[in-house]
């Protein structure tokens, strides 16, 4: 919303690959073809992670980490802000 002319070059690029009219839904073997498409989702994905806490891991082994203790079997999250 605060940049149209990215939205317009991002549709015009989906015009190209999908074509206009009856439209179908991208597909992952598209991705090659749709370059600027992929890097504003990345981008977006970056700004505004859908997970802002990462994915929790368990710790496999005891560990220390800038000075603190992690046990092995310890919940670690990361923090992808």
């Amino acid at each position: 919303m605060l940049h149209p002319e990215v939205q317009a070059k991002a549709q015009h690029e989906l015009d190209q690959v999908l074509g206009r009219g009856p439209r179908r839904l991208p597909e992952f073997s598209d991705q090659s073809s749709l370059p600027y498409v992929t890097a504003v989702v990345r981008e977006v994905l970056r700004w505004r992670p859908a997970t802002p806490t990462g994915v929790p891991h368990l710790a496999g082994a005891d560990d220390i980490y800038e000075g603190y203790r992690i046990p092995k079997g310890a919940f670690v999250i990361g923090n992808a802000w």
